[in-house]
């Protein structure tokens, strides 16, 4: 699916709608694009992901955007006319809601827009997952700091909560290793302490 159809200019070439789509897989969230009948009509890769496990939203037979369970998809209900209805008193602001899902206790957060696209209204959903934390890429983190892959792995996972121990056991090396990366990360970083890596990091996840 294209994410050129967020747009709803027909003019625009195969180049943009490419772009647009590269620039939405880049997004740390995932992005559908739903009908008023919540047939899905577009999403970027981490709305794939989340659409892939099934928990809490779905894909039904006739290809719409449901909910794993009803209560689950009155709230899901409630949010679109919110979001139609906020877009009908021409309000630019954004429908929330939470999804309960089965696989852990933190709720999938769901945002919806409508949008008029030709003749009819789209409706943009975001969806939020508490855990996956809107940081930098280790790419991005790699090219700032010229750091190694195994230092920016190192990085991120400081940045995502885990403890030196933790990552240790998650890449199968030894604490010693894992000390040596994080040295090498601060020297790069001209920081002196993982507090102080830390207080720097900070401000780029947003």
């Amino acid at each position: 699916m294209n994410a050129a159809h967020v747009t709803g200019d027909h003019s625009r070439s195969v180049d943009e709608g490419i772009l647009l789509q590269v620039l939405s897989d880049a997004l740390p969230l995932g992005v559908l694009v739903v009908n008023a009948d919540q047939e899905l009509v577009s999403l970027n890769q981490r709305g794939h992901s989340v659409l892939g496990r099934r928990d809490p939203l779905v894909i039904d037979q006739a290809g719409r955007c449901r909910a794993n369970c009803p209560d689950g998809q009155r709230e899901l209900d409630g949010l679109f006319s919110r979001a139609v209805g906020l877009h009908a008193g021409r309000s630019e602001r954004w429908a929330f809601c939470g999804l309960t899902r089965a696989s852990t206790r933190a709720p999938l957060m769901v945002q919806a827009r409508a949008f008029a696209m030709a003749q009819s209204v789209r409706l943009c959903v975001l969806l939020h997952e508490p855990e996956s934390p809107f940081g930098p890429s280790k790419d991005a983190l790699r090219a700032m700091f010229r750091l190694t892959p195994a230092e920016a792995d190192l990085a991120s996972a400081l940045l995502q909560g885990a403890t030196l121990e933790e990552h240790a056991r998650a890449k199968r090396v030894t604490r010693n290793t894992v000390k040596s990366q994080l040295a090498h990360v601060l020297e790069k970083t001209g920081t002196h302490r993982q507090t102080d890596l830390l207080r720097l990091l900070m401000p780029l996840v947003h």
